[in-house]
């Protein structure tokens, strides 16, 4: 295992221009399994990254393939640690000692729990519990570089400089998998954000989007109206809620005019 730390430099003030592809080099890490959690080296040093499954060559490889490395942006240094002990829900990094398991009674661990980042519906527990989810550690936050869009579903796209809010919700692998492969939810896919809660902690989630986000001709007003009501309940800043049911009207005026 590994802990890479990314430590700003004296070229710092670039950091925004390399940003975007920084945050797709955290998405691919995480999709490839290689990154377990990654956030940031307070206060505001930069940034750190837990990865397993490769080799310090693998590892050498991925680092210098970040663009905040690349344009020195940060100055990198790779740690590595050979696991000895864990929490039960952290025994999938320790590695398996010969034999282990065998002719022996294990006591089973809880599922493990994994941080979803939600955006529409499922951001109310409400929702989650009807569907037989049962919601943990419930915190507001929100996600940079992603734009709220609303068609027939919700889903988020990719948009420098915008904002989208949400909730960061504790659930099982299984209970995702059980939300996500509900009827019309099959076009859904997960990807890695690094989520910010209001209390200033950034924190790896799964976030699931759309493939294809909607065309502009798709409406769902009453979806917007009672993604509003959510929104309002969890006391989201009012012009992020305003802006929803606006974006919403002007779609539907567009269509009207034309």
């Amino acid at each position: 295992m590994f802990v890479i730390q990314l430590r700003f430099s004296s070229n710092k003030a670039s950091a925004g221009e390399f940003m975007e592809g920084h945050n797709a080099w955290l998405r691919d890490g995480f999709a490839s399994g290689k990154f377990v959690l990654a956030g940031s080296i307070q206060p505001k040093l930069g940034g750190a990254v837990i990865a397993r499954n490769a080799s310090i060559e693998e590892i050498r490889e991925i680092v210098a393939g970040d663009p905040f490395v690349a344009e020195n942006v940060v100055t990198a240094e790779i740690i590595e640690i050979t696991p000895a002990k864990a929490i039960p829900q952290l025994d999938f990094l320790l590695p398996e000692a010969p034999g282990s398991g065998a002719g022996k009674s294990v006591e089973k661990s809880p599922p493990r729990r994994v941080d979803g980042f939600f955006y529409g519906l499922f951001m109310d527990a409400d929702v989650l519990q009807a569907a037989g989810a049962r919601p943990e550690n419930l915190r507001r936050a929100w996600v940079n570089d992603f734009a709220l869009r609303i068609g027939r579903r919700a889903t988020l796209s990719p948009f420098a400089g915008a904002r989208a809010y949400g909730m960061l919700i504790s659930l099982t692998h299984e209970e995702l998998d059980r939300l996500y492969g509900a009827p019309g939810l099959e076009g859904y896919r997960p990807e890695a954000v690094i989520a910010h809660t209001f209390e200033d902690h950034a924190v790896s989630a799964l976030c699931y989007n759309l493939v294809q986000a909607p065309s502009p001709e798709e409406q769902n007003p009453e979806y917007a109206e009672r993604l509003k009501r959510v929104l309002e309940r969890l006391d989201f800043p009012a012009d992020y809620i305003d802006s929803t049911l606006t974006r919403t009207k002007n779609n539907r005026r567009h269509i009207t005019e034309e």
